[in-house]
């Protein structure tokens, strides 16, 4: 018996269905193709790597809502910032080729295409968030502008992820009791710098290796903001955070240079309208690692490591040379930025202080 039926014309109505449906197939295609090339707002693909419930996942939520309801709307957003194009290493050859036009990205990822990056997660070399919003603010974003720009990219604005601490299967108080554990590493100079001065058995993997290493003992532990110890499950297996608060991921908004030059200024002032002030994203993950910094505190299966004031100049007298040792490992501008960083502190220091005795003459 022939699947097509019994007989040549059951066959040929079979046939003539099957030539009727992909007719129908062929239409609907090309309607949309019609209804895709009638939209004439331009199109923003986004790619980031998110969690869903957290302030990075809510704040491309609330970009593409935020661009729907503008009253005359010039951008359509495409949102895959679920990791639908694979770690960070893939989002820039997407967003460099011009496949996104948008991306998120940490700075361990950034300073992949900019080394320059690096020099802002040496160890100990910002002394609070205070101080770092400053200075990104006023006096890097012009340079690390000009760096991006030769890679093709351009920052619209920096982002936050919050400060950086070791993590382990057991308690590491002191420098001297990193030496010789096996460390997990990103590839980023800033991160590695930390274990080398260290002396640390440092191995480079990527992050979602983690978990398993920690269960198969390939690594003891490693560094990690508290929003990824939290939430990635490191906890579970590593279960000491000391936090040596060494470095400080910012995190930034970057673009496709060419494209984001070709926009006119009002789609380009639609795209920042639509996004979060910087300040509310600092805000919004700086309460979330506080809520989870106090979940962690009460877990009974986490111990979570307060340095004290010894401590903590013990660990950074440890890593005193790491900044120069990444100033000569980084080479281009580095020096330069350097300069700009200590400039920015100075002004920082000398607006605190009058800001200080202001407060001192109103009481």
């Amino acid at each position: 018996m022939s699947v097509f039926g019994n007989g040549r014309g059951s066959g040929v109505a079979l046939c003539t269905r099957w030539l009727g449906l992909i007719m129908a197939v062929v239409v609907v295609m090309a309607m949309l193709v019609g209804c895709d090339q009638s939209d004439s707002r331009e199109r923003v693909r986004v790619l980031a790597v998110t969690v869903p419930g957290t302030p990075w996942h809510d704040m491309w939520a609330r970009f593409g809502a935020a661009a729907e309801q503008l009253p005359e709307p010039l951008i359509r957003v495409e949102l895959f910032v679920l990791s639908q194009f694979g770690p960070e290493e893939n989002m820039i050859a997407n967003l460099r080729r011009n496949r996104a036009q948008i991306a998120g990205l940490s700075l361990q990822g950034a300073s992949q295409v900019v080394p320059e990056l690096n020099l802002l997660l040496a160890p100990y070399l910002f002394e609070s968030q205070q101080e770092l919003d400053f200075i990104l603010d006023n006096y890097l974003l012009a340079a690390y502008s000009e760096l991006l720009e030769e890679q093709g990219l351009t920052i619209i604005q920096w982002a936050d992820v919050g400060w950086t601490h070791l993590y382990a299967r057991q308690p590491m108080l002191e420098p001297e009791q990193v030496q010789g554990q096996r460390l997990r590493t990103s590839r980023a100079y800033g991160a590695r710098i930390f274990g080398r001065v260290l002396e640390a058995n440092q191995i480079v993997l990527p992050f979602t290796d983690v978990i398993p290493s920690l269960q198969t003992g390939l690594i003891d532990g490693g560094q990690s903001g508290v929003g990824m110890f939290a939430m990635a499950g490191i906890a579970s297996e590593a279960n000491h955070l000391m936090l040596t608060a060494h470095a400080y991921d910012a995190g930034l908004i970057v673009a496709n240079a060419a494209w984001w030059k070709g926009l006119t200024p009002d789609v380009r002032g639609q795209i920042r309208q639509a996004l979060d002030p910087v300040d509310q994203t600092r805000v919004d993950v700086r309460a979330l690692i506080a809520r989870l910094e106090a979940g962690l505190r009460a877990n009974p299966d986490v111990t979570v490591h307060d340095l004290k004031p010894d401590q903590r100049l013990a660990w950074q007298a440890a890593s005193a040379d790491a900044t120069a040792q990444l100033i000569d490992q980084i080479g281009g501008r580095a020096t330069e930025i350097y300069q700009r960083i200590q400039e920015g502190k100075a002004a920082f220091q000398a607006h605190h202080a009058q800001a200080h005795e202001a407060n001192q003459s109103d009481d």
